[in-house]
């Protein structure tokens, strides 16, 4: 019984010796949460300051299948030249399939269907139809721009005095 005390006592010594030492872990840990939180705080304020026109502008996203598909989106591509001080918009070619008569390319600015045609595998009619599409998109996304920028004159935004 004695023996039995003693180890038990033992125990306990054990335990209290080991407390202290997950409590101070438990410090630890908390005071890293503290700093991650301190940190993440500091990276979306920095977030917050960065200038909008820092994202990715201008992509020409090709969602093409057959080599008719992208035989015009390269066609498309060499052709493009972005309209200066254009922003703010994507330019998506897309491919449906068009069983027996060749293949449907679909040319989106924003998700708004600028062309489309249905085209044959002749090169003479891939190259017409993609500098169509060109002109068509760079009129759009210029017609964009310049009607952005008239929401945004100084005659337009008003005082919000009724």
């Amino acid at each position: 019984m004695l023996a039995l005390l003693v180890l038990t006592g033992c125990f306990v010594v054990a335990l209290s010796q080991q407390l202290p030492s997950a409590t101070d872990s438990l410090v630890k840990q908390n005071d890293l949460l503290q700093r991650a939180t301190q940190a993440m705080k500091e990276q979306n304020q920095e977030n917050e300051l960065r200038d909008p026109e820092m994202e990715i502008d201008g992509l020409i996203i090709s969602e093409t299948l057959t080599k008719i598909g992208v035989d015009f989106y390269d066609l498309f591509y060499q052709r493009w030249a972005a309209p200066p001080s254009a922003s703010g918009y994507e330019i998506r070619i897309e491919e449906l399939p068009a069983p027996g008569f060749g293949t449907i390319i679909v040319v989106k600015v924003n998700e708004t269907t600028i062309f489309q045609r249905v085209l044959q595998p002749r090169y003479d009619q891939l190259e017409a139809s993609a500098d169509l599409a060109v002109a068509l998109t760079q009129r759009h996304v210029n017609d964009q721009q310049r009607l952005t920028q008239q929401l945004y004159e100084e005659d337009q935004q008003g005082t919000g005095i009724y």
